[in-house]
């Protein structure tokens, strides 16, 4: 029984990493796109 209960858990984490990764991304592509418009 305790493996049904590991499951769900697992994929509550790898859910929040997975937004927690994406937005870091988004935040890092964002912040190159302006620096290469302010360098023109």
């Amino acid at each position: 029984m305790p493996l049904t209960r590991i499951g769900p858990r697992r994929y509550e984490r790898k859910a929040e990493h997975f937004l927690a990764f994406t937005s870091i991304a988004c935040t890092l592509i964002c912040y190159r796109r302006l620096t290469k418009c302010d360098d023109v």
